[in-house]
């Protein structure tokens, strides 16, 4: 079943591979599976391709905290929340800000 949602994705990133909801989409599955580096590649590919995608921002911060890329991870979701903020995504911005604080409180 798995391994048929990915060749879709798959499938689906070879056709476009310009779109960054694609790019997010596989991210989100390669989380599921705890494929943590692979997941992080993905959502980068994502905000870059679209900056101000917030949501990838906030993934890819998670899946930085995840490996323990603490650095990585407060840019990735400090840069979600200003994202969120100026787009007015305010589920987005306040998931960011508690993951921050998450990470304050280590």
């Amino acid at each position: 079943m798995s391994a048929d949602r990915e060749r879709l994705i798959q499938e689906a990133l070879e056709y476009d591979p310009n779109d960054p909801l694609l790019h997010f989409t596989y991210g989100n599955f390669l989380m599921e599976q705890k494929r943590l580096e692979e997941a992080a590649a993905a959502y980068r590919r994502a905000v870059e391709l679209d900056a101000d995608y917030s949501a990838a921002w906030l993934a890819l911060g998670t899946a930085l905290v995840a490996l323990n890329e603490e650095e990585a991870a407060r840019e990735a979701l400090q840069t979600a929340a200003e994202v969120a903020q100026r787009k007015r995504d305010l589920k987005v911005r306040r998931e960011a800000l508690e993951e921050l604080q998450r990470l304050d409180e280590f």
